[in-house]
């Protein structure tokens, strides 16, 4: 389930298991020892933790659709986002709350190990779908280090800041540096393993903004968006998965662009191919007419068509990448029938020209003009390596 705090929550899966509270270390202030000198709790008020339930979503939100809203972040819920419960059953009380590591742990010192199913009360989104490593028993600080959990101290904008994460693929699988699989011989060096195991990226469409502020917070879209991906750079300059989010708002509307791993990783042997990106629908689509359509919206029959699939991100997506917009016809009030399917009755057609668009340049890039003309090629038909 993604609702709309989700898509601005830019926080990885982790989970802590090392001391998380403060330790005294002497008059020498945290500020002047490194990294490794700190203890996990002097670490913590860094930590994406500590600052992402709020400053993660005030970046992504300020930045994007509430350029187009108006609406403080301060006069959203978002910045309050919590468990139900500290890890040993207190009741949050809301008002008061901070993130601290009885979020985590029950011994107020932290030196107990943390459940997986605790991590997984906040973490959720892609954890409902299939996954290899959750098929081998794999669980978060398999992968995710103490300093992905709690802070390697410096202050981090999102997850997707240069050395937020230090959580890596080839850390298990450095076999494939040099191996004789031709897509990893042509790819490594220029494609981040997302872009072939990532399953799909998730989105709600048309999060309608107004039942958000004006109608107590409801979370209420039409549909969610699964089965796809979003082709970009990061900001390493590898391709990567990326996602969308799209919100109408009193007659305008707001495409964003960000970038995504939620952990629905496929089997090697169920991977994509070079078809599923190369001269693909989308990639032909974009060739010829010099567009792609994401989304479109039939008025008589009140019916959403989502794109499945792998869809490129081109140079000039703002308007090259076409979305059909949607919003509410009822009252912000309303309650929500159902989330994330609502009735398709009580919605009508808004435009498919955004009066905003971001693609969160700290972040993400849009494919290059060379990248496109690489997809829109048969793989057989180009010779490049670097244009691969």
């Amino acid at each position: 389930m993604t609702s709309i705090c989700a898509l601005w929550a830019l926080a990885g899966v982790v989970l802590a298991t090392a001391a998380c509270a403060p330790q005294p270390r002497g008059p020498e202030s945290a500020a002047k020892r490194s990294a490794a000198e700190l203890t996990p709790g002097e670490r913590f008020p860094t930590s994406l933790h500590a600052r992402g339930p709020s400053n993660g979503r005030e970046n992504v939100y300020e930045d994007g659709p509430g350029r187009l809203t108006k609406v403080p972040f301060r006069d959203l819920p978002c910045q309050k986002c919590h468990p139900e419960t500290y890890a040993d059953g207190t009741p949050v009380d809301e008002a008061s709350y901070r993130p601290s590591c009885r979020d985590c742990h029950v011994d107020p010192l932290g030196n107990d190990p943390v459940p997986q199913q605790r991590c997984l009360q906040c973490h959720e989104t892609g954890f409902d779908r299939y996954s290899v490593h959750r098929e081998a028993g794999l669980e978060c600080m398999d992968c995710h280090t103490s300093n992905d959990v709690h802070g390697n101290g410096r202050i981090q904008q999102t997850m997707y800041a240069p050395d937020a994460i230090e959580a890596d693929c080839l850390d298990c699988h450095d076999e494939v540096v040099g191996d004789s699989i031709e897509s990893h011989r042509i790819h490594l060096a220029s494609v981040d393993c997302s872009a072939c195991h990532l399953e799909t990226a998730e989105t709600c469409y048309s999060c309608h903004f107004e039942s958000y502020v004006e109608g107590g917070y409801q979370d209420r879209v039409l549909t969610e968006h699964s089965g796809f991906i979003l082709l970009a750079n990061d900001k390493e300059g590898k391709v990567h998965t990326a996602t969308y989010q799209t919100i109408p708002w009193k007659g305008k509307t707001f495409v964003g662009i960000l970038p995504i791993f939620n952990h629905t990783i496929m089997k090697a042997e169920d991977a994509r191919d070079c078809g599923d990106c190369h001269d693909n629908d989308a990639a032909r689509e974009y060739g010829e007419d010099g567009r792609i359509w994401v989304a479109r919206w039939d008025e008589e029959t009140r019916s959403l068509w989502l794109r499945k699939g792998v869809i490129p991100v081109p140079p000039d997506w703002s308007y090259r990448l076409k979305f059909d917009q949607i919003t509410y016809t009822g009252s912000p009030d309303d309650p929500v029938s159902g989330y994330p399917s609502e009735d398709p009755e009580n919605w009508t057609f808004v435009g498919n020209v955004p009066d905003l668009t971001q693609d969160f340049k700290d972040y993400i890039d849009p494919l290059t003009s060379e990248q496109m003309e690489a997809l829109m090629q048969p793989y057989s038909e180009y010779d490049s390596p670097a244009s691969r």
